[in-house]
């Protein structure tokens, strides 16, 4: 029978603290000693450990291996406490809410991450119940800090272009306009959606040359107007989803160009975004309109 702790987390940095003692006879226990320190490192260092459920308290240190699969779909808080230095690689096999603590569990971006299946994420121990997220891969690739492109869509007809299924952990979405032109003199700009829908009030801030609340505003309308730039919308506050833009656009057929910024805050998390004329009647005839996100 071996002496040694069978769990890496309960074995100590301080030498003296570690077992077998020195009252400890080798004799016939030095064989399961060894082996027992063989198993522990595989167990801990390269193994595969066993699943566990998602709860508000996921003790992830209280489970043997290096590697989880994740199961079911109830928000975490917590990782469980351990000591300081365990490391630990998640997959998750299904949807729900990383919850960001700034000190207990501290995710890329500061915000939080609602996963996907397949979606795989490095965690370390700071001890005391704190965890913090080294890296954060999606399934379909997208590493939490890359950038993808979106879809080009034509403005050659309808009086909106939407963009839907933005992935959740967005902080960064770029807009990019490529002369663009509408049949009449309204106004268009661009408009923020979540899970209810897109929101078409409570926008703050101006162009340089109209104050709207239905939207960052753009650009005014004008049926010789072909406008080319783009707008920059970033995460300020993950807690309350609100949003900064900040962009330039001007004109390709006069001498002409107009600055925008403003603000506005979700009821959740950002999952689209809609570029639409502001009298709901006027229709876009010319250019193209895309997005990328990180």
């Amino acid at each position: 029978m071996a002496d040694i702790s069978g769990n890496l987390k309960e074995w100590s940095t301080t030498a003296a603290s570690n077992l077998p003692s020195g009252t400890t006879s080798i004799g016939t226990g030095l064989d399961d000693n060894l082996r027992e320190l063989q198993k522990v490192v595989r167990q801990d260092l390269a193994h595969k450990g066993a699943d566990i459920a998602s709860a508000a308290t996921t003790d992830i240190g209280a489970v043997a291996g290096l590697m989880h699969d994740i199961t079911g779909t109830t928000t975490i808080t917590s990782l469980g406490t351990v000591a300081a230095g365990i490391w630990k690689i998640l997959k998750f096999e299904g949807a729900l809410t990383l919850t960001h603590n700034a000190s207990s569990l501290i995710l890329p971006g500061g915000a939080n991450i609602t996963t996907a299946d397949g979606d795989v994420g490095i965690f370390f121990s700071e001890g005391s119940g704190n965890w913090r997220c080294l890296s954060y891969m999606r399934a379909t690739g997208r590493n939490e800090v890359g950038i993808t492109l979106g879809t080009s869509t034509a403005t050659t007809s309808g009086t909106a272009v939407e963009f839907t299924n933005i992935p959740p952990g967005v902080r960064r979405i770029t807009v990019s306009f490529v002369g663009i032109s509408t049949n009449g003199s309204s106004s268009w700009g661009v408009q923020l959606g979540d899970s209810g829908g897109f929101e078409t009030s409570g926008y703050s801030g101006s162009s340089s040359t109209t104050n709207h609340s239905s939207s960052f505003t753009t650009a005014t309308g004008g049926a010789t107007n072909v406008v080319h730039g783009g707008m920059i919308l970033t995460l300020v506050n993950a807690s309350t989803n609100t949003w900064a833009a900040i962009g330039v656009i001007g004109l390709s057929d006069a001498a002409q160009a107009w600055a925008v910024g403003g603000t506005k805050s979700l009821s959740a998390e950002l999952d689209r975004i809609r570029i639409a004329t502001g009298n709901g009647s006027d229709t876009f005839d010319a250019g193209s309109i895309n997005i990328a996100y990180e």
